[in-house]
């Protein structure tokens, strides 16, 4: 008993010691792969990889039984993202990152942590890099990204009230559209993958996004409400948080 109380001292010591090195904190048991602080985790494929998000900029996923790193990957290589955003796709096998409010978006196969394509804002048109995806308006940025629930496409909201459809598989902007609302705080997809509920400051939307067109408008706020899909799609019911 004398013995294990020793080592635990020992421990705590060495943590000390080595935590400010790495600007992070964390706890016994759980290894160190960030920089900075960890902004979210989730555990993916069934429990077996851990994907955890950082401050930093980083993107980590981890062997969770064995708590080792299998891979770090970096949304800008060449500048820290200190308001990294992210969203995994359903069935836990890539992971698109993004800045608010910039113009860089990176969709990544977790199982090989490699880069599977990146759409970057208000860039030449003669950039010819491989994986490497243009849209067209050179002053927009994205606030708001979610994966289709079949995990097939990516639904990009941006600074403009428009809203776009991108192939998940090549990488190509498929629909395009311009809903009434200058500013989306949010968005939420049904489970048909074809109904995308669209959240405003004081308006909110109900978009078909196969065929682009406006299904209901609601005189709703985002900050009030969350929109609960049925398993049928049908039907929608917005849940008051206050």
């Amino acid at each position: 008993m004398k013995l294990r109380y020793l080592l635990l001292v020992f421990t705590l010591f060495i943590i000390s010691l080595v935590q400010p090195l790495f600007g992070q904190e964390f706890e016994l048991g759980l290894p160190i792969g960030h920089s900075s602080s960890v902004s979210s985790s989730k555990l993916i494929q069934d429990g077996k990889l851990l994907v955890t998000t950082s401050e930093d900029g980083s993107i980590g996923v981890w062997d969770f039984k064995s708590e080792r790193l299998l891979y770090q990957l970096f949304h800008r290589e060449s500048d820290k993202s200190f308001n990294l955003d992210s969203e995994i796709s359903p069935d836990g096998t890539t992971i698109v990152t993004w800045e608010w409010g910039k113009d860089l978006i990176n969709v990544w196969n977790i199982n090989e942590g490699i880069l599977q394509f990146k759409i970057e804002l208000n860039e030449d048109d003669d950039d010819n890099e491989e994986n490497y995806f243009l849209l067209e308006d050179d002053d927009i940025n994205v606030h708001n990204i979610k994966y289709s629930v079949d995990g097939k496409h990516l639904i990009l909201a941006d600074n403009n009230g428009v809203i776009s459809l991108w192939n998940i598989e090549t990488g190509v902007k498929e629909k395009e559209f311009k809903t009434n609302i200058d500013y989306i705080q949010s968005i939420s997809v049904a489970k048909n993958n074809q109904l995308v509920y669209v959240a405003g400051d004081t308006l909110t939307e109900i978009w078909n996004v196969k065929n682009s067109k406006l299904i209901q408008s609601l005189s709703s706020s985002s900050e009030d409400t969350k929109p609960v899909f049925s398993e049928d799609s049908k039907f929608i019911a917005l849940q008051s948080l206050n």
